[in-house]
């Protein structure tokens, strides 16, 4: 609108000074440079050059003619100049209008892009209301206002251009944070684990990177967003993975403990250790509770003092079968007086020495197989050297004679575990002969079984022999008459 004004101005003011200028048009001249300048404004220089430069060359022959001392030349060039320029303005203005406009639309739409609604939301809703005032200015043919409020909003988008771009690094390192913990994941193996999220998160993340270098940030921020959704679903997936493969490895770990507490009990170390064997079972429900409420730290740790505690078990249980061992190694030794059993002696010696070498390294059960031999070992000596057996002479003749006569139906007792009075085979003989001492005859008939007759199990199936027949005085001294004769 000043524009407008100050070209009517320009018109009523050449009036003026035509009507009273003097012989030399030096008012007249003073209006055509203004009028060029006006026009030079409006970039007549780049939308209508010709008339522009007509302008200035008339000007110029003004100046000429003025030098030349012809006033009226100089004057009708002067006013052909100031023509020329009014309608370099006129054809140039809405052209300067329009590009600025455009410009300002161009530069919104890049700042758009750049999401600076985000960024400065306030000066970006401004810019946005600048355009459109521009706009209506221009539909309304003030091409001037319009231009001035087009490069206004051409400037203030330029600034914030500035403000969006300086986030890009942030977005590129944001990228790079991602495709990093990309790769972490990839490093899972588990086929278990569906891989399509991390794939499209791969994709993603890859067009984001070639955003970024278009300056495309409105766009790439919603596919960074999703990117990190996808590796956020693939990371629960994996950690869903972890913990069910953590449950069940403790749940095998627990399991195997609780068998070998069960077999524990079905052998002397149940009876021997009843009561630290109990505190384990106590453990082993402890961190069965742990693993299902997930609390693995506690659950390890429970199942520590779980192995911890069998081991001690173990540990004690090797070291009484070795004393035991190394006690009935001593004792036939010192009676074997003539080494009639040297070969067996030996034996033992070398299963004792293995046993002892074993425990030391701490691998318990298998000292415990060792000094279980030797005592096996030792116990055949037992019944086949007289010096040596511990076994009542009287019952032994019985035992042989039982053996030669004709055998009648035997019973089968099955061994049974108690808490107290737990059975052995001089309290088995005591139930069934009512005489301990001949718990021999259940182990003479029942050799194949009882490997060791200090050990034996719940669950086996014995063969109870009959009770031998007493030998009274009558048949002795019958038996002595004979032997004289």
């Amino acid at each position: 609108m000043k524009f407008l004004i100050k070209s009517l101005l320009f018109f009523i003011f050449t009036a003026i000074f035509f009507g009273c200028e003097t012989k030399i048009p030096i008012n007249s001249m003073t209006l055509a440079k203004s009028t060029i300048s006006q026009a030079d404004k409006v970039q007549a220089n780049k939308y209508n050059k010709e008339n522009f430069d007509k302008a200035k060359e008339h000007l110029l022959n003004s100046h000429t003619a003025l030098q030349d001392e012809d006033e009226k030349k100089a004057k009708e060039e002067a006013i052909n100049s100031i023509n020329f320029a009014n309608e370099a303005i006129k054809i140039s203005l809405p052209l300067l209008a329009t590009d600025s406009l455009k410009n300002a639309k161009d530069l919104y739409s890049k700042i758009d892009s750049l999401n600076a609604e985000k960024y400065t939301p306030n000066k970006f809703k401004e810019i946005k209301s600048s355009i459109e005032n521009s706009t209506k200015l221009f539909n309304n043919k003030k091409h001037w206002e319009s231009h001035l409020v087009s490069l206004k909003a051409s400037k203030n988008s330029n600034s914030i251009k500035l403000v969006c771009l300086s986030k890009i690094p942030e977005l590129n390192k944001k990228v790079a944070t991602l495709q990093k913990k990309s790769s972490e994941l990839k490093k899972i193996k588990d086929v278990s684990i569906p891989q399509e999220n991390l794939t499209l998160a791969d994709n993603l993340l890859k067009e984001s990177d070639n955003n970024l270098k278009q300056e495309k940030i409105k766009i790439t921020i919603p596919l960074i967003t999703s990117a990190e959704e996808k590796l956020n679903l693939f990371e629960l997936a994996v950690t869903k993975a972890q913990k069910e493969l953590k449950i069940k490895q403790f749940l095998a770990k627990l399991n195997s403990l609780n068998k070998e507490i069960e077999d524990m009990k079905k052998t002397e170390k149940g009876t021997s250790f009843n009561k630290q064997i109990s505190e384990i079972t106590d453990l082993g429900k402890v961190a069965s509770e742990n693993i299902s409420n997930e609390k693995f730290d506690e659950a390890q740790i429970t199942i520590d003092k779980m192995g911890i505690s069998l081991l001690a078990i173990n540990q004690k249980y090797a070291e009484n079968m070795l004393i035991k061992a190394e006690k009935k190694y001593k004792n036939i030794t010192a009676k074997d007086k003539d080494k009639l059993f040297i070969k067996e002696t030996s034996q033992s010696k070398l299963l004792l020495e293995e046993s002892k070498a074993l425990l030391a390294n701490k691998s318990f059960a298998d000292s415990s197989k060792k000094s279980n031999e030797s005592l096996i070992l030792l116990s055949k000596i037992v019944f086949k050297e007289k010096e040596i057996v511990k076994i009542d002479p009287v019952i032994e003749k019985k035992i042989e004679k039982q053996e030669t006569v004709k055998k009648p139906i035997d019973k089968i007792y099955i061994v049974k575990r108690r808490k107290k009075n737990t059975d052995c085979l001089w309290r088995i003989a005591l139930k069934q002969y009512d005489d301990a001492k001949l718990w021999p005859l259940i182990y003479v008939a029942n050799k194949k079984m009882i490997k060791n007759p200090d050990l034996i199990f719940p669950g086996q199936r014995f063969i109870i022999p009959p009770k031998p027949k007493k030998v009274t005085k009558a048949s002795k001294s019958k038996n002595k008459l004979k032997k004289k004769k």
